[in-house]
């Protein structure tokens, strides 16, 4: 059998691939990750699926296969499922071992029901100065600026 020209560029282009991909894992698994896997934090645990959300007397939830907010928002279903996939994927830079951050007594709660774990897990949201801080479910504290709260929380 003899390809084409056609045929033989397609073979080339899936090859060139196959080595991209080969080369992109073997190389987090030797290295470790490398630097801005393992230097930022994840905020909810690693393959989480939200079923639902809930801080400030607001909740989103899965009905189905849809999301719903009580109370009602007039948030549409992309803009609720961005909230919850942006949660789902979110990491943070972590705040550094020897730093000592005073007034961190009030906090917003963030509880999550995660499809794969059977006790909700709780997130703390405090504001300070220059921005704000998440405790994550590992109980580390994260640097989160404006913008990633914009879309981590309904508007």
């Amino acid at each position: 059998m003899q390809l084409s020209r056609r045929g033989w560029n397609n073979v080339l282009i899936f090859a060139i691939l196959a080595m991209m991909l080969i080369f992109q894992y073997s190389g987090k698994k030797i290295g470790g990750g490398g630097d801005a896997v393992s230097y930022y934090q994840t905020a909810l645990p690693q393959n989480a699926i939200v079923l639902s959300m809930q801080f400030d007397n607001i909740q989103i939830q899965r009905v189905g296969s849809q999301l719903a907010t009580k109370p009602e928002l007039g948030l549409s279903q992309p803009q609720l499922q961005q909230i919850i996939k942006a949660w789902e994927t979110a990491t943070f830079k972590p705040v550094a071992e020897g730093v000592v951050i005073a007034n961190l007594a009030y906090g917003i709660n963030i509880s999550f029901e995660l499809a794969n774990l059977a006790e909700p897990v709780t997130l703390i949201l405090y504001q300070i100065n220059n921005g704000y801080l998440l405790q994550n479910w590992q109980r580390q504290l994260l640097h989160i600026d404006e913008s990633e709260l914009q879309v981590l929380l309904p508007r």
